[in-house]
């Protein structure tokens, strides 16, 4: 299982330990989990910094 995932990781440029990692499935979420106007915003990624700034209520 190892070697395999290995290998598929070198041949597709896949840093080997995230190779490894377990996938872990989406989690679904009701869509009124969300609030109304975060619905339509989209995320391309995000950095832990960019989060402490906005629970300290500053803008990024």
């Amino acid at each position: 299982m190892v070697v395999p995932a290995l290998a598929t990781a070198l041949r597709r440029g896949t840093p080997p330990l995230l190779a490894l990692t377990p996938a872990t499935p989406a989690i679904g979420l009701p869509v009124d989990a969300v609030p109304a106007g975060l619905r339509d915003c989209e995320v391309a990624s995000g950095a832990a910094a960019d989060y402490d700034a906005w629970l300290h209520g500053g803008a990024v």
